[in-house]
């Protein structure tokens, strides 16, 4: 049945007409806010691998992992990828360099995109420049599928403040706005039940997605791994996290506040084994998608209805 809103494998299906595969790929790249002498210590939710795989420095170059992927997903009937630049800030590198990673992972066989996620602080005109050349009609000549991915996590100022997060919404809403300006699709990465907020904050980040000119949305709950700067406020009490039953009508209500047209690209998210916190959920991923699903349904809600 499909999906009372824009999946992303909707999206895919009916731009591709088949299904397509994310290659989550570790680049190497840091992240200014936790550049050594600016002082910042990085953002409070962040884990030590920045939401990555870790396999570069376990040794393993973007060509390897990507060819790897490829590998073993064509075993399975899968035949197009998008090179999905995921850990850390993925545009933090000089242009010449930046090109020359994207290219490296794109050059494959049934690459058909590229996502690339970064923070709003860190997204030059002249990086927006290249991306646009990985577009179709750019000069590189690709064709691709380009995705722009940055984190704006809550549309409060006093929570990003919160949470170390070194930029404010209208950097936000600046880096956006650039990248529409070249054609160059973005969404934005938000976090429900983050420390301070309720549901009028929550749909206030919800507000802001819809009128920003977003074409898609990754969406998750608040989890805190071992490692993260949050782990000791959790363990004293001073902050909670959601449980499965709290967070879906949350999900459904900011899922209700956005555009029918904008692609949500996640509704969960999740640490690597062993290095979760808090919470832990006996659901997966798909059980949570589900969920959302029958009760938005339950609650007449349609955002989308196109099949999968």
């Amino acid at each position: 049945m499909a999906a009372p809103y824009l999946s992303h494998n909707a999206y895919l299906k009916r731009l591709f007409g088949e299904k397509v595969h994310r290659l989550s790929i570790d680049a190497g790249f840091a992240c200014p806010h936790r550049a050594e002498g600016r002082g910042r210590g990085g953002c409070l939710f962040c884990d030590s691998r920045g939401s990555g795989t870790g396999a570069f420095d376990e040794g393993r170059t973007v060509s390897e992992q990507t060819k790897r992927a490829i590998d073993r997903l064509g075993r399975s009937g899968v035949r197009r990828f998008i090179a999905y630049f995921q850990a850390f800030t993925n545009t933090l590198a000089p242009i010449d360099t930046l090109r020359s990673v994207y290219r490296e992972a794109c050059r494959f066989d049934g690459v058909v995109g590229l996502s690339v996620s970064t923070r709003p602080d860190a997204v030059a005109d002249e990086v927006l420049d290249l991306l646009a050349s990985f577009a179709p009609e750019g000069s590189e000549g690709l064709d691709l599928d380009v995705w722009l991915e940055i984190g704006l996590q809550s549309a409060c100022d006093a929570t990003l403040e919160r949470l170390n997060r070194g930029h404010d919404v209208a950097c936000f809403s600046d880096a956006v706005k650039r990248a529409a300006a070249r054609g160059i699709k973005t969404a934005a990465h938000v976090i429900l039940g983050l420390p301070g907020e309720g549901p009028d904050e929550m749909a206030r980040t919800a507000a802001l997605v819809a009128s920003s000119p977003l074409q898609g949305v990754k969406l998750h709950h608040l989890y805190i791994t071992k490692d993260s700067l949050l782990a000791a406020p959790f363990e004293r009490g001073e902050i909670s996290t959601l449980s499965l039953d709290e967070y879906i009508p949350l999900a459904v209500d900011f899922l209700r506040r956005i555009r029918p047209d904008q692609v949500v690209m996640r509704l969960c998210g999740g640490a690597g084994k062993g290095e979760l916190l808090s919470p832990i959920w006996k659901a997966g991923a798909g059980e949570v998608a589900d969920r959302i699903a029958r009760k938005m349904r339950s609650e007449g809600l349609n955002q989308g209805d196109l099949s999968e």
